[in-house]
């Protein structure tokens, strides 16, 4: 039984097996971030359009801040080095080609060029508005002293309003307008980001033979 080491983690997993569900997903539309005050910071979503594209539909103010990004509809690959780009995008599509989960420990270079271990669990989801598949993580840093800790907690209660003004502007929109499929390269600004640890979750159809 795989042990989380950030309490969030679990409370995302839960919540992921009781969702509503025709087959082995549930719905985007059955997803509701705003359920889940206390993770909503730390919250991303990927639409998986092309191996080339992978579209960020949404990052959390927590994680945007200390990663020095808030793009939406960008090209989550511009921030991962050239050197691992194709076996990110094949890390990603291996959760939708063979549906599980993703548990990833990783080394991450923060905007202040701190270096953080940051536990991440990602899931798949069933897109209610199209074919693309949808991954949904909850990513927290775990190597942090409770200075820290308590730092982020407060910044995470004072985003969670923006947050949810955003969620909502996107659930109104139905999809937000599609911006010109940006490159991998194109005006990014790569951070540093080595997976230390990765276990693919059984979520009923097996678990991918994907390998770093």
């Amino acid at each position: 039984m795989l042990e989380f080491r950030h309490k969030k983690t679990g409370i995302f997993f839960d919540y992921w097996r009781e969702l509503p569900r025709q087959g082995l997903l549930p719905s985007r539309s059955d997803f509701h971030p705003e359920d889940l005050p206390s993770l909503l910071s730390n919250f991303m979503i990927y639409e998986l359009v092309s191996r080339d594209y992978i579209k960020v539909r949404l990052r959390g103010s927590v994680l945007g801040d200390r990663l020095g990004y808030h793009g939406i509809g960008d090209n989550y690959l511009d921030l991962v080095e050239k050197s691992r780009r194709s076996k990110a995008s094949e890390s990603l599509w291996a959760m939708a080609t063979q549906p599980c989960g993703m548990y990833v420990i990783i080394e991450q270079e923060l905007k202040s060029g701190l270096m953080v271990q940051m536990e991440s669990l990602g899931l798949p989801f069933a897109n209610s508005q199209g074919e693309t598949p949808l991954i949904i993580f909850q990513k927290n840093e775990i190597d942090s002293d409770q200075a820290r800790e308590a730092e982020i907690a407060s910044r995470e209660a004072a985003a969670a309003e923006d947050v949810l003004e955003k969620i909502g502007s996107e659930m109104s929109r139905g999809k937000e307008p599609e911006a010109g499929i940006p490159s991998p390269g194109d005006g990014d600004c790569p951070r540093f980001i080595r997976p230390l640890e990765r276990i693919f979750i059984d979520i009923g159809a097996g678990i991918s033979t994907f390998r770093d």
